[in-house]
């Protein structure tokens, strides 16, 4: 592996959204309540798929697809480095969350709240669940946010979007080895 200092990363999002960057820098109340209003809606809908989750289903698709993303998150946070997106102001607004972490880290390898929201998506259509069409406004509205304030790159978003998809279909298909062979639930 080479140690050489490549810049490449020039996120075309990133130039665009400039003057809305520069603006929520001088108007720090408006930058914290639009990341606390993302970290809230984000934590109430993983919030509300574990509780349907645990009341209403028979099936360990969920837990395996949530498994597998941390899992894809630790070994590639500790496998590769990521350059922060420059002029990041993802920085902790002064509310707690569940799903999304703030401040500067090495995160930016894929939108692990997004990749949450896109995994919740699949299991309240699998639950035939009204909050599915809920989960569509929130995924653009934390991605704008996110992409707004410099959190990660674009290419970040599009990795959690296909993380959280292929994640949630190989729990879908390997259920039923979970459900049935190991745990003798019958359907």
């Amino acid at each position: 592996m080479s140690f050489t200092n490549v810049a490449c990363i020039d996120d075309l999002t990133h130039n665009s959204t400039e003057p809305a960057l520069l603006w929520l820098q001088e108007n720090q109340i408006a930058k914290q309540i639009l990341m606390i209003t993302s970290s809230l809606i984000c934590d109430l809908l993983i919030c509300a798929v574990l509780y349907k989750w645990t009341v209403h289903s028979k099936s360990w698709r969920l837990p395996m697809a949530l498994t597998g993303i941390y899992l894809m998150k630790v070994l590639i946070t500790n496998l590769f480095f990521m350059k922060v997106p420059h002029q990041s102001a993802w920085t902790f607004p002064g509310w707690y969350s569940l799903s999304v972490q703030y401040g500067l880290s090495n995160t930016t390898h894929f939108c692990l709240h997004v990749a949450l929201l896109i995994v919740s998506m699949c299991e309240f259509r699998s639950m035939k669940s009204r909050l599915y069409f809920i989960g569509y406004p929130a995924l653009i509205y934390c991605s704008i946010i996110i992409i707004i304030l410099r959190g990660c790159y674009v290419c970040d978003l599009v990795a959690a979007v296909g993380f959280g998809i292929w994640f949630w279909y190989f729990a879908e298909l390997s259920c039923y080895i979970v459900d049935v062979k190991v745990f003798g639930l019958l359907f």
